[in-house]
């Protein structure tokens, strides 16, 4: 942190503090030696962070989908469901169409 601290033109405690904010921000990762002024900085691995956010963008891509394909269909069939007034009352309906029947799926 000495050499840090030249090359920024600031005091070792200064940069002790601004790094220490970033840090509790989550901007920087990394962690502080303060009895040796030794600054740690975590080896993130890229490749993995990269696999577990296409992962969780393809989990929520299915989720999105299902939903969409349901609200359609629903709406094909004129299926319109009320939600319970917001007084308290747990009362939950739900209407049909007249003329429209929902038949089992093979």
């Amino acid at each position: 942190m000495r050499k840090m601290a030249a090359a920024f033109n600031t005091s070792v405690s200064a940069l002790e503090d601004e790094l220490m904010q970033l840090i509790l921000d989550g901007q920087v990762q990394a962690r502080i030696d303060s009895h040796n002024k030794i600054l740690y900085a975590k080896d993130i691995d890229q490749r993995s962070t990269t696999f577990e956010k296409s992962l969780n963008m393809g989990l929520q891509y299915q989720r999105r989908t299902k939903a969409l394909i349901l609200r359609s269909a629903m709406l094909k069939n004129q299926i319109h469901v009320k939600s319970p007034p917001r007084d308290g009352s747990q009362s939950t309906e739900m209407t049909m169409a007249p003329g429209n029947s929902v038949s089992p799926r093979n």
